[in-house]
């Protein structure tokens, strides 16, 4: 009998925290069906499905109207709704009909690796290469490996600082051909074949041309096959 009185003062609180959570105030302008609206168009968006994300107003320059239906959210030319974003609600069912641009800020909580060292372009990433972190993957403005499988058959290409994180945009295919190596170029054409031979002037991953200069001065190109070969087909 003597722990009702507990239980009833932790669900007193219990309720109290849920009603401040529903009560938090909308940016000035902002109304409740606007908010709304826009919440439900970015957990719909494919970019953002199953991720857990936040989103912020910035300010406006006037109040929204009321729509007699929920308004309906645009998002020009964009693939990812993360970070800022300019949007367009519109409401075909007012009356008069209304369109206006706002701008969001969407945070998107998610892991990314950071390098352990400092590493250097050509590196092969290893999981003692890497820590992981949790925090706002939007903020970095292009994409970010999530799972060290991502990074398989790729290399980096460029410098990283110890501590700075990894992009995508920091890799490239393992090139099977380095500036410098003694190649073997095929050149094909109707009717016949021949081999030559000559020094890559830069790297090449599988399916990239690299221009060759041969033994005996000349450059040719062609699309690196395996590692010290390259052919070309001629027209």
């Amino acid at each position: 009998m003597k722990r009702r009185p507990v239980l009833a003062s932790l669900g007193l609180v219990a309720w109290w925290f849920s009603v401040g959570l529903l009560a938090q105030p909308l940016a000035p302008g902002v109304s409740a069906q606007a908010d709304t609206a826009v919440r439900e168009f970015l957990r719909q968006h494919a970019s953002l499905r199953q991720r857990s994300f936040t989103f912020q107003w910035k300010p406006l320059t006037q109040r929204l109207p009321l729509c007699p239906q929920p308004p309906l959210v645009e998002l020009a030319r964009r693939e990812r709704a993360w970070g800022a974003l300019n949007l367009r609600l519109s409401c075909e069912g007012a009356s008069p009909p209304w369109s206006r641009a706002l701008a969001v800020v969407v945070q998107v909580q998610g892991r990314y690796p950071v390098a352990r060292r400092p590493l250097r372009p050509g590196t092969v990433v290893q999981p003692d290469d890497i820590d992981w972190r949790e925090g706002d993957i939007a903020r970095f403005g292009e994409p970010l490996p999530e799972e060290l499988q991502v990074l398989e058959g790729l290399e980096l290409f460029r410098p990283v600082a110890a501590g700075a994180a990894l992009r995508l945009n920091d890799f490239r295919p393992i090139a099977v051909i380095r500036s410098g190596d003694l190649v073997s170029l095929s050149l094909k054409g109707q009717g016949f074949e021949m081999i030559t031979t000559g020094y890559a002037l830069a790297d090449a991953a599988i399916g990239v041309t690299v221009r060759i200069k041969t033994l005996e001065g000349k450059i040719l190109q062609g699309k690196a096959v395996s590692p010290g070969k390259v052919e070309a087909v001629l027209d």
